[in-house]
């Protein structure tokens, strides 16, 4: 993130410009995806939030669990504005409560073949 502060010319009064750099090089079109992790809180049953991530394109991952939070999806966008609209889309959806997000700024482990998820 870049923060500047930039003069107005007009009236002489100066403003704070925060710059998001999202990276290019693969993915969409040519750039990267920013993981995203969302907090859910629930203000109702799970099973229709639970279904509505199944067909959201850029939720790509989705656990409904205990403590803090109910559900924690992690979803990928391409820009701050995809972000923003995923997001929305995300307390939208029928029984979404409180929504926190954040930005993965390294994924340092991630595996699925723990026996804590076999059966």
């Amino acid at each position: 993130m870049v923060i500047s502060t930039l003069p107005l010319l007009a009236s002489k009064k100066c403003f704070t410009l925060a710059v998001s750099a999202w990276p290019t090089g693969s993915g969409s079109r040519g750039r990267t995806a920013a993981p995203v992790g969302v907090g859910l809180r629930l203000a109702g049953t799970p099973g229709p939030l639970l279904d509505a991530f199944k067909v959201l394109p850029s939720v790509i991952f989705v656990a409904h669990t205990l403590g803090r939070f109910d559900v924690l999806p992690t979803i990928r966008a391409f820009s701050s504005a995809e972000t923003l609209t995923v997001l929305d889309e995300i307390r939208a959806l029928p029984g979404a409560g409180t929504v926190e997000s954040w930005t993965h700024l390294e994924v340092t482990n991630e595996t699925y073949s723990s026996p804590l998820f076999s059966r």
